[in-house]
């Protein structure tokens, strides 16, 4: 064997060794862990103390994960009480060989006072790794109570909502997530109210 051609050999074994030292990850989901809502002797949800107890718990399994999303979910006399659904979004990157991508997707249910997590590998769809920052409970309030003023006065019936935080603003939906059925829709940004069209 020619000196170049071992080289060649003993460059692709160290590939192949180096590539099997690419830690895989397993998903996992856990259900039902207990999550603190509200300040001691108040009964309002507090927005802060929800991301500082769900980022405490992603970190455990996670310690490198960074916040990349946050959608309110629930009926729409609920919004500005923030009474419904919370879901979260995680990523963790990893670099060594390759790069490996760990999502954790939090739900929580702001009624039961606890929250799911999901973990799973997603480095094979190539997710959006943008970087969000947490508004803060006076900013997202604020977006809320602006949006449920505006779904008021839209005389809707009682309707389902989302409010989901985008790069620059909010997003709002008015209808049931699981079809496109949509009785309102709209964009919260900079105290404004923006009415989309598409």
């Amino acid at each position: 064997m020619k000196p170049y051609d071992r080289n060649a050999v003993v460059s692709m074994v160290v590939l192949i060794l180096l590539a099997g030292c690419v830690s895989s990850f397993e998903s996992t989901t856990v259900s039902a862990v207990p999550l603190a809502m509200s300040k001691p002797g108040q009964t309002a949800v507090d927005l802060d103390l929800v991301f500082a107890g769900v980022s405490a718990e992603v970190h455990k399994t996670l310690p490198a994960a960074y916040f990349t999303g946050l959608v309110f979910s629930g009926h729409c006399r609920d919004l500005s009480a923030f009474r419904g659904k919370l879901v979260l979004t995680f990523l963790e990157t990893r670099i060594f060989v390759g790069r490996q991508v760990i999502r954790s997707i939090v739900t929580v249910d702001t009624s039961l006072h606890s929250m799911s997590l999901e973990f799973d590998d997603v480095s094979d769809f190539y997710p959006n790794l943008a970087k969000y920052t947490f508004a803060g409970h006076n900013s997202i309030e604020a977006v809320a109570s602006l949006a449920s003023t505006h779904i008021t006065s839209l005389n809707l019936p009682d309707c389902e909502v989302t409010l989901t935080q985008q790069e620059t603003g909010w997003d709002v939906r008015c209808g049931p997530l699981h079809n496109f059925v949509q009785k309102c829709r709209f964009k919260v940004q900079d105290g404004q109210i923006n009415e989309v069209t598409d």
